[in-house]
Parts: C-alpha cells; sequence; structure tokens
C-alpha cells in the first residue's frame, strides 16, 4: 500500500476477507482501488474547491442561472459509471439491457442504487458511498475547465458516446477522462445523482407526481447540447431506462 494522508487510508484498514484494496499517486493525482471478489473499482481524489454552475454558452440546455458554488471537502468520486460486473458481484443480478461486464449497469431506479449503495455501506465500517450530489459531479465533470464540455465548446463521436451513433451502450474507458481521469463524464449512460440543500436543485414530490432525482451527464440517446457539463435532467426515481445507470461517490470516516 502506498501511504497518503491518514484520513483518506482509513477506508482500506480491517477490510472483510472478500475485500482487497491498494492506494496511490499518479499524474492525475491520487487513486483508491477497491476489490470485491475480484470486481474492481477505481475512485479519484477531487480536491475541495469552487466553480461556476453550469457553463457561459448557448444551447447547452441550462435550466438556472450561472451561480458560484464552494465545496468545501474533497471527496473520492469512482473513475467510471458502476460496470456490470460491479453491480452483479454485490447484488447478483444484473438488469442492463446491453449485456457485457464492462459496459455500464443500467435499467436501474434511484432507489435501486440507493439498495445497492446500502450493501456497500453495510460490508464497510470506515467508508461511506453514496451517489455524488449534483454538484459534485458538476466539479467533477468540469475539472477545471469553464467550457461547455470538459473538452471543449463543441462535442463529436471523438469524444463520447452520444445521439443514437453506437445505438447502444459503450464499454466504459472507451474514450478519453477529463483532467482528473474521470471516464463518460459526457455521454453513454445518464448518472442519477442525490439531493443537496441547495434550493436550486430539484428535488421535490409535487401534489399528484412521483418524487423526482437528478440525472446529469447525457447518453448514448442523447443529443449534442444535453451532454453539456451543466445541463440538467430529472425523471421520477423509479424509472428505470437502458440509458440510465450512475457512479459512486465515496467518504471515509
Amino acid at each position: 500500500m502506498t501511504k497518503t494522508r491518514k484520513n483518506k487510508t482509513t477506508v482500506i484498514q480491517n477490510l472483510p476477507s472478500q475485500w482487497t484494496a491498494d492506494i496511490g499517486k499518479d499524474p492525475y493525482g491520487e487513486w483508491l482501488s477497491l476489490n470485491y471478489n475480484d470486481a474492481q473499482q477505481c475512485f479519484r481524489w477531487i480536491k475541495r474547491g469552487q466553480f461556476m454552475t453550469g457553463t457561459l454558452h448557448d444551447n447547452t440546455g441550462r435550466y438556472d442561472k450561472p451561480r458560484q458554488v464552494k465545496l468545501t471537502k474533497g471527496f473520492w468520486m469512482a473513475d467510471t459509471t458502476c460496470t456490470q460486473t460491479f453491480w452483479q458481484a454485490i447484488t447478483d443480478n444484473n438488469p442492463s439491457k446491453f449485456k457485457d461486464k464492462e459496459r455500464p449497469v443500467e435499467n436501474v431506479t434511484w432507489h435501486d442504487c440507493q439498495n445497492f449503495i446500502g450493501k456497500l455501506n453495510a460490508m464497510l465500517d470506515n467508508a461511506w458511498f453514496a451517489l455524488p450530489t449534483e454538484e459534485q459531479w458538476e466539479y467533477a465533470c468540469h475539472s477545471g475547465t469553464t467550457t461547455a464540455y470538459h473538452f471543449g465548446d463543441q462535442i463529436t463521436a471523438e469524444h463520447a458516446n452520444y445521439g443514437y451513433k453506437n445505438r447502444k451502450t459503450t464499454l466504459v474507458k472507451t474514450y478519453a477522462c477529463n483532467a482528473w481521469e474521470l471516464y463518460d463524464m459526457h455521454g453513454n449512460v445518464w448518472e442519477w445523482c442525490d439531493s443537496t440543500d441547495s434550493p436550486q436543485v430539484v428535488n421535490s414530490k409535487r401534489p399528484g407526481h412521483e418524487q423526482l432525482q437528478i440525472l446529469r451527464g447525457g447518453s448514448w440517446r442523447a443529443m449534442p447540447w444535453s451532454n453539456g457539463s451543466g445541463y440538467r435532467n430529472k425523471i421520477p426515481a423509479t424509472k428505470s431506462l437502458d440509458t440510465v445507470g450512475f457512479r459512486l461517490t465515496l467518504v471515509t470516516r
């Protein structure tokens, strides 16, 4: 194990027998790899910082006015969306339409994701898994940029899986990562996010309506502008689609 600051290593102490872990540093920053019965999920350390929500560009589908957000604590974020391998290792099932162990799991509701996370949290005493808040997600997606996408203001088929070009999901890590080595932040599958205390976040249940939860990142079926860093989508928490998956965050206790 490569040593790093003590508060980041508690997650890999006293692991149950089915788990192994390693931690280290590379040109992108610090990383943490968790392995459960040979199913792996790598996390990248996202330092605290501040950013402007959305972008300052037209046709990016922004729903709210620009505002500055400050994240006062760093966090670990999964470098990919949850794969079918990792999901199946924990749940012993695979609801995905496009079956492949290294494709993202899809066809999962927000509640399915919370149940999955609950199983993870019951296994590890020194860590807490969650869906990212949409502020965490957007901050990580921008990775220090202010453009419509983390790679610039235009998107093409070389950048991401979107707009029916492949007509299905692609393997995670098919496309280049952002500056913090996070993959598929644009396209492939929409990513469920958790609620926050921000008044800008739509996460409420209106009379006669199902609870709505936020999606970020676009998908293999989404139009170009809806894959932007600042675009917000929302659907019922009970909805499962072959365009929707999720990404984990991790906080050490």
